[in-house]
């Protein structure tokens, strides 16, 4: 079942209207000790996450938020 509902999202996502990104929302989320932090990249206005960085680094690189 899980299959098949991730495809169904895949083929959703590729095929709908993506809106304008004008305000962006950077977080960081504390994990714990072992994962440290996730960087959550969102859009605002739609609030939907646009990237997620689980490294585990305490900051995001700037050259990781201008590559994706």
């Amino acid at each position: 079942m899980r299959s098949i509902d991730l495809r169904y999202l895949e083929r959703w996502s590729q095929s709908r209207r993506k809106p304008a990104l004008r305000k962006m929302g950077v977080d960081e989320i504390y994990l714990g000790k072992k994962q440290k932090f996730i960087t959550v990249v969102s859009n605002l206005e739609a609030a939907e996450p646009l990237w997620l960085d689980k490294t585990g680094r305490k900051r995001p690189s700037t050259s990781s938020l201008r590559s994706g």
